[in-house]
């Protein structure tokens, strides 16, 4: 992909456009540099599009034979010397787990539905301190309710809890080699994108320095209701391009980490209030503790929902029209994140249980 043709309204230098403000000359100037930095990093792109293909199905294959392999093995873990590193590297089964969708009800199940034996210990690690304890008995049930719903193979420097190569763990020579084989495509991978990480460098570069002029730009044209249309001369002809600016609001997560802090704060709060001290003395608290910390934590997670996330701008340089109005499509580019999305599902049904902290629901 070449620079913008002569042609182009975004060369000031052979056909400059009427100015319609005083900032007209000036965006357009660093509007040719950043697509002319896009264009030369398609290109790169592009030339390296076969050969990531073809290592991502090499590594696809790998895994699959590899992962059968070590299922009819009853293996789990395979340790694997390289001639790079040093130390062994280890290709172990990983677990991928659903995780409940946190809510109030959730919350305070969690922490009500506890048997005294695990409330005694959890008390001693955290100090009888009530916030803690609320905090890790939180924690505790989060990690329980997760259910593994599939595999995966996943390259380590560190070996299997309870594994040792020592006791018994034959691997079969092909077996063995699989795996090598997987680690090679992996390296080959990992040198292709530094390859092409370094081939970029100097685009990127040029791209970062009016990144912020070129969104400036194209947010007092997008307020003008005009678009950035860009022609670029590219090996088989000259092609419409559009330069769009994105804003994308990131949704707030809220997990375990953001939720212990939240139960010990609230917990602390609502012991000053009662003015009760924060030291377990009983395995019961009163039942307007558990209603205060009901509304607190519902209150909290309110907040926290209605909070917002970041707001992040980003440029793309795309072929076709783009849409007026509705919805509008997804930018995969912007969300595929390698990672799977955990499905949110209900905590599962708890059995019966004492509950020492106050009366039965």
């Amino acid at each position: 992909m070449d620079a913008p043709s002569s042609s182009s309204p975004l060369n000031p230098q052979t056909h400059p456009p009427p100015l319609q403000n005083e900032n007209e000359g000036k965006d357009n100037q660093s509007i040719a540099i950043f697509c002319k930095a896009q264009s030369d990093l398609n290109g790169i792109r592009k030339e390296y599009e076969h050969t990531y293909k073809s290592l991502g199905e090499r590594i696809s294959t790998y895994r699959s034979l590899l992962s059968d392999r070590m299922e009819a093995s009853n293996l789990s873990c395979i340790e694997v010397a390289t001639e790079e590193e040093e130390d062994p590297v280890y290709v172990r089964k990983k677990p991928v787990c659903e995780k409940p969708s946190i809510t109030t009800d959730l919350i305070l199940s969690s922490l009500r539905q506890t048997d005294a034996d695990t409330l005694m210990s959890v008390a001693e690690e955290n100090e009888n301190d009530i916030p803690r304890i609320l905090s890790c008995l939180f924690r505790k049930a989060m990690r329980e309710s997760r259910t593994v719903v599939r595999t995966t193979l996943s390259v380590s420097k560190s070996r299997e809890k309870g594994f040792d190569p020592k006791l018994g763990h034959e691997v079969a020579g092909e077996t063995y080699q699989m795996a090598t084989d997987l680690l090679q495509a992996k390296k080959e991978l990992r040198r292709l994108k530094e390859q092409e990480g370094e081939r970029k460098k100097e685009s990127q570069q040029r791209q970062k320095t009016v990144e912020e002029e070129v969104k400036d730009a194209l947010k007092r044209r997008d307020e003008a209701g005009s678009l950035t249309k860009v022609q670029l001369r590219q090996k088989d002809g000259e092609w419409t391009y559009y330069l769009r600016r994105k804003e994308k609001e990131t949704t707030p997560v809220l997990g375990v980490k953001t939720v212990c802090p939240m139960i010990e704060t609230q917990a602390a709060g609502i012991l000053d209030s009662l003015g009760m001290e924060r030291t377990l003395r009983s395995a019961q608290l009163p039942d307007l503790f558990w209603d205060d910390l009901e509304k607190a934590v519902e209150k909290a997670l309110s907040t926290f929902s209605s909070s917002g996330g970041k707001v992040t701008q980003s440029i793309r340089l795309e072929r076709g029209a783009p849409r007026r109005g509705g919805k509008r499509k997804v930018d995969t580019r912007e969300t595929e994140s390698g990672a799977e999305d955990a499905r949110q599902r209900p905590l599962p049904a708890q059995p019966e249980k004492t509950i020492p902290w106050g009366k039965e629901t």
